[in-house]
């Protein structure tokens, strides 16, 4: 039986294996996102979610889902 922090834990991205290509594909989709902002995005997904939702306007799903596709992580 899993615990709570296991349950979240399985739900978030792992950026780790594609942060490298998930980082450049972020830079063409919001320019205005700078290097000091990947670096924490590099953290975690409810980072990148935050930071990148703060730049672009866009909703959390809206990110969620751009994030998710774009990775290739579902």
């Amino acid at each position: 039986m899993t615990n709570e922090k296991e349950k979240v834990e399985e739900k978030e991205l792992k950026l780790g294996v594609n942060w490298a290509n998930l980082r450049g594909q972020i830079k063409k989709e919001f320019p205005n996102v700078n290097d000091s902002d990947l670096q924490f995005m590099g953290r975690g997904e409810n980072e990148l979610i935050g930071r990148l939702q703060m730049k672009s306007g866009r909703t959390r799903s809206q990110i969620r889902n751009w994030v998710r596709s774009t990775a290739k992580i579902i």
